[in-house]
């Protein structure tokens, strides 16, 4: 392996605190060989004209000099700042498959006028190795894929969890991608087949989802409580609320709103609130 390579797993394993958890939040830039000792020999020019310029007064230069001196550390300033841009150009994109603990790195060339961090960022997203809108659908299929439930439902904090660190989860570019995913997929009329149910809290005495809403917007947030339900479990529970109020069984149509019926008062939600009735497969 290269020496690129052994750092970047050194990184990718180490932090200075410790272990890195949050291993699927880390991308590596590294430099191109043939590049790198133009880059270190602009960098001592410009350290050396730098140096130079500071110590002007104890060098005794001229006038003459002293401009020399601080138009050429500006100079190489901006030949280095060039140099930078034109040698790190290999993005270092950590994988792994689910049942595999081996760690697989694909290497891509990346280019053009931008900054670093923007070049890098627009080669990822382009490739899909940097999300920054992800669908409840998608959300819904990784779920149930690895899979990432804990039961009948998984904590939006382990969620968030599980995609900053295992690298065979697509890579988010934060918690704010994974709370819209969650967002736009409790709000879909076919969450029950599609998606996902939201819950604010899971209360262990009761087994019971306390908030459960879904085919609606909700306010969506990360702590350690909010809990994205699976489908079977939510509708059990709304058909028991709907069942103790002395209701029928919900209708096989999907769920719909206050406005979507044209004003109509919303079904009663398993907490008292005003969640939709969720549809039978």
């Amino acid at each position: 392996d290269s020496p690129a390579r052994l750092a970047a797993q050194l990184f990718l394993d180490q932090r200075s605190g410790g272990a890195r958890i949050h291993r699927n939040m880390l991308v590596i830039l590294a430099p191109d060989r043939s590049r790198l000792a133009e880059l270190r020999q602009g960098t001592r020019d410009y350290l050396a004209w730098k140096s130079i310029e500071a110590e002007k007064v104890t060098l005794n230069l001229d006038t003459f000099q002293s401009r020399q001196a601080e138009t050429k550390r500006a100079q190489f300033d901006e030949v280095v700042v060039q140099r930078i841009g034109e040698t790190f150009i290999w993005v270092l994109v950590p994988s792994q498959a689910p049942d595999d603990p081996t760690i697989s790195w694909e290497e891509t060339r990346v280019s053009g006028p931008e900054p670093l961090a923007v070049r890098v960022a627009k080669k990822l997203r382009n490739e899909e190795a940097l999300i920054i809108e992800y669908s409840g659908a998608r959300l819904r299929m990784d779920l149930d894929r690895v899979p990432l439930w804990r039961g009948d439902h998984v904590t939006l904090r382990q969620l968030w969890s599980d995609y900053s660190q295992y690298l065979y989860l697509p890579r988010l570019r934060d918690s704010v991608v994974l709370l819209d995913a969650v967002r736009t997929g409790v709000a879909l009329l076919t969450w029950s087949t599609d998606t996902f149910a939201y819950a604010s809290a899971y209360d262990e005495d009761s087994a019971r989802y306390v908030g459960l809403a879904a085919s609606q917007h909700v306010a969506v947030v990360l702590d350690a409580t909010a809990v994205v339900v699976k489908p079977e479990a939510a509708i059990r529970q709304f058909d028991d609320v709907h069942a103790a109020a002395g209701g029928q069984s919900p209708p096989h149509s999907g769920p719909r709103t206050g406005s979507e019926s044209g004003g109509g008062t919303p079904a009663p939600s398993s907490d008292g609130g005003s969640t939709p009735l969720a549809p039978r497969r």
